[in-house]
């Protein structure tokens, strides 16, 4: 017979247990809304049937402060959200086009079903919302709300709270590149709203190059970066794009006589100007263009042989808008004039395009506006925007390039050029402005501003490259480049794009 002891303890240890995994149970599978149960189960099917089809590949990243640059898993990087503690912020930075949208649903997908998660849109779900909001009336507060299927009233905190109560949550925030510098600040009132109403949120901001250096209002906890696209990666896109054997030694021998196939250094095979997934099916398409035109007087193979990355989106562009132009200077200069009928602060363009602002310019060629304002809402240069009659460009390079023709005319001086490219904080856009001939005349100080800021030449050394043509880079250049240069970090970077 067993000891009554035994069995004493043995009772107590079992009913203990019992209550602590009831509690456990009811504070993790607290039962979500019902908006937001929906949005959970669509999100976890879709990522499952994309894994078993093929369709979605999981994303490998890394922690930026990890020298050896081990992989972290999406599970692993969704494991640290669960546990992180409520406050915190993590960045996650990656080029335009890496696939930050990707990541940010299935971040969704892994975590919603153990915490209750939203995942907002900041451009399509917050960015109008931004122009209306007031200290007691919070955009961010109205989106969340209408996420968990509640109507925003006068106390908008106090509805939250009542919903959320004190269980933490997760705010993934897609989309913040897209922002305009003001928004950007309009944006992070809205999370210090956040923070001094004390939720208990955790913040994902997916971020592009530059901008975690840009001493942020709160800097991350943690800082995730999604590597750029490999040399197979790249290939693979074109194999896809052209699966026939014929046609894809054409593209691959027109990229190679474009100077498009090089390769930068190091120990993992990269493409200069296939960073990207976005790069990637940017350069196919040109290719594509090039195959078609093949027997066509006009023709679409009008990109230069030795191009930089203003030029490689600009021509892309411009092939999307043939019907409306036939040239890429006309098709800029359009929608430079478009871009300058909205102007935030006086510093900035709009880059949203409405039909209003559309018609109030001259067509390409002297055409009808409606019609051309028509075609150019059509086309795959634009995406639908947050409201009616209202477009985006169809996405951040294009933007990039309208901003950087916009600061590279209105700043003929390169001091007020190389602030005005500071202000905005990306890498991307400062080699955008390089990549424009009269942008390039500015790069030792655009270069010096970056290193300022504590960046590794390593890491500038990319961008650089894919804004000077090869051509340009005689001995002349580096020897004037490195005169002009003034610190280690700007000397490593001209050493760094010699050696290419």
């Amino acid at each position: 017979m067993r000891n009554p002891l035994h069995i004493f303890v043995a009772i107590s240890l079992l009913a203990l247990t019992a209550v602590a995994c009831s509690g456990a149970s009811t504070a993790v599978k607290r039962k979500l809304p019902e908006p937001m149960a929906e949005r959970c189960r669509t999100a976890t099917h879709a990522r499952a049937a994309g894994l078993a089809d093929g369709s979605f590949q999981p994303i490998a990243l890394r922690r930026a402060d990890d020298p050896a640059q081990t992989p972290w898993t999406e599970q692993q990087a969704a494991d640290h959200l669960l546990t992180a503690k409520p406050g915190a912020q993590t960045w996650v930075i990656a080029r335009g086009g890496s696939g930050k949208s990707k990541l940010a649903w299935s971040l969704e997908a892994l975590t919603c079903g153990q915490r209750l998660t939203f995942r907002v849109d900041v451009g399509l779900d917050l960015r109008a919302k931004l122009e209306l909001a007031t200290a007691s009336q919070p955009a961010i507060a109205g989106v969340l709300l209408g996420q968990l299927g509640v109507r925003a009233g006068e106390d908008p905190a106090g509805q939250l709270r009542d919903a959320l109560g004190d269980t933490p949550w997760l705010l993934l925030l897609d989309g913040t590149d897209e922002l305009t510098v003001s928004e950007r600040r309009r944006m992070d009132a809205e999370l210090d709203w956040l923070e001094k109403a004390e939720f208990s949120e955790q913040i994902v901001r997916f971020e592009r190059p530059g901008m975690v250096d840009a001493k942020p209002t709160k800097a991350p906890e943690l800082v995730l970066a999604l590597p750029d696209m490999t040399c197979a990666e790249a290939d693979a896109v074109l194999v896809r794009r052209f699966p026939d054997p014929t046609a894809l030694q054409a593209a691959q021998a027109w990229l190679a006589a474009h100077k498009l196939d090089r390769k930068r250094g190091g120990a993992t095979c990269r493409y200069v100007h296939m960073s990207t997934h976005r790069d990637a099916e940017t350069m196919a398409d040109l290719a594509e263009d090039a195959r078609a035109a093949a027997g066509e007087a006009a023709g679409l193979d009008d990109l230069a042989m030795d191009p930089v990355r203003s030029e490689l989106y600009a021509t892309w562009l411009a092939h999307r808008l043939h019907g409306i132009t036939s040239t890429t200077d006309g098709a800029l200069s359009w929608l430079d004039r478009i871009a300058a009928q909205g102007v935030i602060d006086k510093r900035e363009p709009d880059l949203r395009l409405s039909v209003n602002r559309c018609e109030g310019v001259a067509a390409p060629g002297g055409g009808e506006a409606g019609g051309a304002c028509r075609r150019l809402m059509q086309s795959p240069v634009v995406r639908k925007g947050e409201a009616s009659g209202v477009a985006a460009l169809a996405n951040r390079t294009l933007m990039d390039l309208l901003l950087a023709r916009w600061l590279v005319k209105g700043q003929t001086d390169c001091a007020l050029l190389t602030s005005a490219t500071g202000e905005m904080a990306s890498l991307e856009i400062a080699a955008m402005v390089a990549s424009l001939p009269d942008g390039r005349r500015c790069l030792n100080p655009i270069v010096a501003a970056i290193c300022s800021r504590g960046i590794a030449p390593d890491d500038i050394i990319g961008f650089v490259d894919q804004a000077v043509p090869v051509g340009t880079r005689d001995a002349a250049f580096f020897a004037i480049a490195q005169e002009r240069a003034q610190g280690a970090c700007e000397h490593g970077v001209f050493a760094g794009l010699q050696a290419k």
